[in-house]
């Protein structure tokens, strides 16, 4: 009875003891520390509220300079060219310009092709130039809207090859982006193409980036095609392909009035020809007291490009 008794005692002291310990410690902690991080938390806010006061107004501020920016910054269209050509020719005349393209272009520019559209003659005019050689090409369009833009020879080439024989629309448009802060306008040109498989978006360059071509203005001399080409043949094979020697590079030509001389050389040997030029470009006797000779140098890589390109059903080529 007395075991009985004591185990009795003893078990509901260790449990009130538990509980009655236990139970007040957990509760006053809880209690006690909800205040204290609530008071924080409260006091922070409160320095906060008055920092982030300011922060709508300035919000409001960024707000009204972004909203500006946007409307400054959405573009103008401005529509281009508008033109139907022929496939063929197109590519007969990018074929023809694109020997000019350089092999690294210094500029970004001179890998492009310059392309004007004109309503007055109804043709496209091609453009490329490296610098040392500009080579144009012209041929008839049913031009709609008149413009111009300059695009990436090699990327038109390869795309125009691949299209359909058949006509190809052509339309070009500008979009003009400019700023608050920014005086300068942002020019982003584009072209587009249109056959009967698909469209096609080039990105290109403004026309007024491309290097202007120099006109020159001299009476022209008219020279017999067979005559020229005869006389590149015997000397072009001697010109120099050494970049230093740049004087050596090029074709020596001398022009009278009865003779057309072609003087080719690498430093190691020399080759002339001598052609007759029956009177070409003949002076009433009142002007021609000693016999004029007109001579100048030109470079043999655009010699070769113009005697590969010149057909034998054109007859008379002229020189200025």
């Amino acid at each position: 009875m007395t075991q009985t008794a004591s185990k009795q005692r003893v078990k509901p002291a260790n449990q009130t003891k538990q509980t009655s310990v236990a139970t007040p410690k957990a509760e006053n902690e809880v209690s006690t520390n909800i205040p204290e991080i609530s008071t924080g938390k409260k006091k922070k806010r409160t320095s906060l509220d008055a920092d982030t006061s300011t922060e709508p107004i300035s919000n409001k501020r960024t707000n009204k300079r972004s909203v500006k920016s946007e409307l400054n910054s959405q573009p103008l269209i401005e529509s281009g060219m508008e033109v139907i050509c022929s496939q063929t020719k197109f590519h007969d005349a990018l074929s023809l310009v694109s020997c000019a393209t350089p092999a690294k272009p210094t500029h970004p520019i001179l890998a492009n092709a310059l392309i004007i559209a004109d309503i007055e003659t109804q043709q496209i005019h091609l453009t490329v130039t490296d610098l040392a050689l500009t080579i144009q090409a012209s041929f008839e369009a049913q031009v709609l809207l008149k413009g111009e833009i300059t695009v990436p020879v090699e990327m038109l080439f390869e795309i125009v090859k691949h299209c359909p024989n058949d006509n190809i629309s052509l339309s070009s448009q500008t979009q003009i982006i400019q700023l608050i802060d920014e005086e300068k306008q942002t020019k982003i040109c584009s072209l587009g193409l249109s056959d009967a498989d698909g469209k096609y978006e080039i990105r290109g360059i403004s026309a007024e980036e491309f290097p202007p071509s120099s006109t020159i203005d001299a009476t022209p001399i008219p020279l017999p095609t067979t005559v020229f080409k005869d006389g590149l043949k015997g000397v072009i094979y001697a010109v120099s392909t050494d970049e230093n020697k740049y004087i050596l590079t090029g074709v020596h030509i001398q022009l009278t009035q009865e003779k057309l001389k072609f003087i080719g050389t690498d430093g190691h040997r020399v080759a002339t020809t001598e052609l007759s030029t029956q009177g070409i470009g003949r002076k009433p006797r009142k002007q021609v007291e000693s016999e004029e000779i007109i001579q100048f140098t030109i470079p043999g890589r655009v010699l070769k490009e113009l005697a590969r390109n010149l057909d034998d059903s054109v007859e008379f080529i002229n020189l200025l």
